[in-house]
């Protein structure tokens, strides 16, 4: 992935990509980790809205991240934005899409990539082939094939069941969601899913908090996303990346997407380590 790469569709911006990771870790169940327990690592890639997202642009980011995450012996998920192939998200947080001419290729791409990762990494990657196209792919490191697609419903096709959503990675189950299907799936059905599940993997397009605020309230639950974080931390973990802008005074500019079982949202820093 690093240097040159085909020109699978035409991004809206040259340039760089650039964005924030930021990291929680989970024990199986979702829950928080004690000092030294054995934990599943989630690394969120946050891309910064008005940046470069051409195919060369993000291939070269998700370098980066790969990179960055390197080779641990803590198993690792590497969690996109929904359409970090094949969307962009401008200054002022509205989605276009440039989309993605050929999908085949990129998958052909991103399978070469994910032979030289660690056995010890998982991406879920978001590929919008347009608009109405929305899917998240799953590569494992070493393997020589997409592990899970995970369909978002279109015009044209019904959603991946939420039966068919799983992807198991090092012992631990993880539930994956394209965007706003993360809270739109009744409260009944994905309760029944989530047994046996460790931690919800949600990747999202735009920035997920609309409200004007210095500072998260954590009491206020009128926010879609959160509302669904605390539904599902009575069973399980959940973690969510999302393009956002830089302005620190919006609440919305947050990289901490993530809650424990039993616990409240957002438990690490809010603006994570800067990327490209």
């Amino acid at each position: 992935m690093k240097g040159e790469h085909h020109d699978l569709g035409q991004g809206s911006q040259d340039g760089s990509a650039r964005g924030w990771t930021n990291t929680c870790v989970f024990t199986r169940g979702g829950g928080q980790p004690e000092s030294n327990e054995d934990a599943l690592q989630i690394v969120v890639l946050n891309t910064a809205s008005g940046t470069a997202s051409s195919i060369n642009a993000r291939c070269a980011l998700l370098s980066a991240a790969v990179e960055r995450v390197g080779a641990t012996s803590r198993p690792t998920v590497l969690v996109t934005t929904a359409g970090f192939f094949g969307c962009h998200i401008d200054l002022h947080g509205a989605p276009c899409w440039p989309g993605i001419a050929d999908v085949g290729s990129l998958e052909r791409e991103l399978t070469e990539f994910a032979r030289s990762w660690p056995e010890s990494l998982i991406v879920a990657v978001g590929v919008d082939r347009d608009g109405g196209d929305q899917r998240q792919w799953w590569f494992a490191g070493a393997e020589g094939g997409r592990r899970s697609e995970i369909l978002r419903a279109s015009a044209s096709r019904p959603a991946t069941p939420l039966s068919q959503r799983r992807v198991a990675h090092a012992g631990y189950t993880l539930l994956g969601f394209v965007c706003g299907e993360g809270y739109e799936w009744a409260e009944h059905d994905v309760a029944e899913e989530l047994s046996g599940v460790d931690v919800v993997v949600i990747s999202a397009h735009v920035e997920v908090n609309r409200i004007w605020e210095p500072a998260i309230d954590e009491g206020l639950k009128r926010w879609a996303f959160q509302r669904r974080f605390r539904f599902i931390s009575q069973y399980a973990g959940a973690a969510l990346a999302h393009a956002r802008g830089t302005d620190a005074n919006y609440v919305r500019n947050c990289d901490d997407w993530f809650v424990h079982r039993g616990k409240e949202p957002f438990p690490g820093p809010r603006v994570g380590d800067a990327i490209g």
